[in-house]
């Protein structure tokens, strides 16, 4: 199919990704892996293809795949070909080697775009697969994105017991360190149905070629009646020249970081609190509890009115929602509880990280300039000796938890999240002394520390009109 081989430095098979979600059962969280699909499996996940993918996607079952018997023959042929080269990936749940969900990945080669124009006896499979192929030609993604090979895929599947627990989005997502490891900065496909589109644009995925499927048909592709509007091929980017710091695979997600005990919002019972992972269905959520509480309370935001102009607020909006892309951000439920507690929109910091962020809003960008003006005066790269170290942008308790030292114990979490993920330092700018207490609490040291009298004459663009604060600090924490 293609001249590419795996790399030989890469074990097979491997896990590429581990994450938290729902039991099928009994809608525990429970641990899921996503790895190599091992030789022994082959079989197996051909029939798995057979039995779901063909009565699910939107083509195959448009023209009855799945009761075409040369048909049958030909797909599981291709998928079988597509699995000798130990690309494919499948999903388990820890403890069992039920297949859960497949991806059949297979590398694409420039050479191979004149090749693969293989002749079908199934007019269904030929319907599928020159659809499929017209939407990857229209792409022209050897020219366009400069590459010679890119990921894609001939099929993603999720066992119907264990839809609609963010799985396709965690298979999708496995493909970034897969791509790392075999030294290929682009993966794309074609997705046909929203259950897979929708995933994908989460992972990264953006749109390359979109086509109405009624319109596909008026081009001559015998597709049958489509229950759905788009069909999208859609293509996700790897950075392989600058390779920023990325969660470990073998570090779960969400986790758990830190149980402590404090009072009640209510009464002064003490009661169960946790700092954990924030998980995926909670980011926004996350992000519109630092809108209406740490704008209007950070000295600095608040200083500058920045809550009052809404480009700001958006600009801020924007920059959580890329943080929160780390998965390194986390949040404190009291136990038993889903309620938001407090919130440290934590993320790693890399010395390879492009600045390319563009900041909206004149008031943010005030803010954030002061913010990364201390940050270059920390310097911790060089004073601590790091290429990477877990920073934060912004710190939140809900009012109504404050005076538990709940503050304390989120920093506290830092340790046990910065030793599980390999991380020798924790930085953060800290604005207001109601943070900055608790941080020294923790272990926390000064690496530079300014008057905000003294940031004004550096920069008038500095001045923070009525703030409470005396000092502004740039604290850190080696881990050991």
């Amino acid at each position: 199919m293609t001249s590419w081989q795996r790399p030989d430095t890469t074990p097979y098979p491997q896990v590429w990704h581990t994450f938290q979600s729902l039991d099928s059962y009994t809608n525990n969280l429970v641990r899921y892996r996503v790895q190599d699909l091992p030789p022994d499996r082959f079989e197996d996940a051909v029939e798995h293809m057979r039995k779901y993918f063909l009565r699910d996607e939107p083509i195959c079952a448009s023209l009855r795949l799945a009761e075409d018997p040369v048909g049958m023959r030909e797909i599981c042929d291709v998928w079988r070909r597509v699995v000798q080269q130990r690309c494919a990936v499948v999903c388990f749940q820890e403890g069992s080697d039920e297949i859960v969900g497949l991806n059949m990945l297979t590398v694409v080669s420039r050479e191979y775009q004149a090749q693969q124009q293989q002749q079908f006896a199934s007019p269904a499979v030929r319907a599928f697969v020159e659809c499929t192929l017209y939407m990857t030609e229209k792409g022209q993604l050897f020219e366009h994105f400069s590459v010679d090979h890119f990921l894609s895929a001939w099929g993603l599947s999720v066992h119907p017991a264990y839809r609609s627990r963010g799985l396709a989005t965690e298979i999708l997502r496995a493909r970034v360190p897969l791509c790392k490891a075999f030294g290929i900065r682009l993966s794309a496909t074609v997705f046909s149905h929203p259950g897979s589109q929708h995933p994908a644009a989460k992972v990264g995925f953006m749109d390359r070629v979109v086509e109405r499927f009624d319109e596909l048909t008026k081009k001559g592709f015998q597709l049958g009646q489509i229950p759905v509007e788009f069909n999208k091929l859609m293509t996700l980017s790897v950075d392989l020249d600058n390779m920023v710091w990325t969660r470990p695979q073998n570090v779960p997600y969400p986790s758990v970081w830190l149980t402590f005990k404090a009072k009640a919002a209510d009464s002064d019972e003490l009661v169960n609190y946790v700092v954990q992972d924030l998980p995926e269905d909670r980011f926004e959520e996350a992000i519109e509890h630092l809108i209406g509480v740490f704008i209007y309370d950070e000295p600095m935001c608040r200083a500058k009115k920045l809550a009052e102009q809404p480009e700001s607020v958006e600009g801020i909006r924007e920059m959580w929602r890329e943080l929160v892309q780390h998965r390194m951000a986390m949040v404190c439920f009291q136990e038993g509880s889903d309620e938001i507690v407090g919130l440290n929109m934590t993320y790693v910091s890399s010395k390879n990280d492009k600045e390319d962020y563009v900041v909206k809003g004149s008031l943010w960008q005030e803010v954030f300039d002061a913010v990364v003006y201390f940050s270059e005066k920390g310097n911790v790269y060089d004073q601590y000796q790091v290429t990477e170290y877990l920073a934060a942008m912004g710190l939140s308790v809900s009012p109504k938890y404050r005076g538990r030292g709940i503050a304390t114990e989120i920093l506290r979490a830092r340790i046990p999240l910065c030793r599980a993920t390999g991380l020798k330092l924790t930085s953060t700018v800290f604005t207001a002394t109601g943070s900055q207490i608790p941080a020294a609490k923790v272990g926390f040291e000064e690496s530079f520390a300014m008057e905000y009298e003294e940031l004004a004459k550096a920069n008038p663009r500095f001045v923070f009109p009525g703030v409470q604060a005396k000092h502004c600090k740039m604290m850190s924490m080696k881990i050991e």
